[in-house]
């Protein structure tokens, strides 16, 4: 029994999913066009060909190949790398964008976060004050 085991072991650090022996460039940074969920690695069963594809089960797209997808994204980095004024046009654009709603958003998540950890230390202090009033 404990030699199935071994072997169902080794079975599933090999074909688990979360394995990653040789990262990509792309890894963990794609989202499916349809669903919106992360696009996982994944390999053909003879494992020479690797694809990015949807993780749920619902998504029924095919995947997309990793090396042409790869090859696609260095391209269009170089051509980018290659004329800088494109880069200095989006720099620009992104400063002048009013990015108000976005922080006023953020500071109130933070607010809000900050008043559940100050409500939290005053019911741990009253619990404390009142566990030395029974003593």
């Amino acid at each position: 029994m404990n030699k199935a085991a071994n072997e169902m072991l080794e079975r599933n650090k090999k074909m688990s999913p979360r394995r990653t022996i040789k990262p990509t460039i792309l890894q963990g940074l794609l989202v499916c066009g349809r669903c919106g969920y992360c696009l996982n690695k994944s390999m053909s069963g003879s494992s020479d060909y690797i694809y990015y594809r949807c993780q749920t089960g619902k998504c029924k797209r095919s995947g997309i190949g990793q090396e042409y997808l790869d090859k696609e994204v260095w391209r269009s980095i170089i051509d980018i790398l290659k004329a800088p004024d494109l880069i200095e046009e989006e720099v620009k654009r992104r400063l002048s964008q009013d990015n108000t709603d976005v922080f006023q958003k953020k500071k109130n998540e933070l607010t809000k976060k900050l008043l559940n950890v100050e409500n939290e230390i005053n019911r741990l202090l009253d619990a404390y004050h009142w566990t030395l009033h029974i003593k």
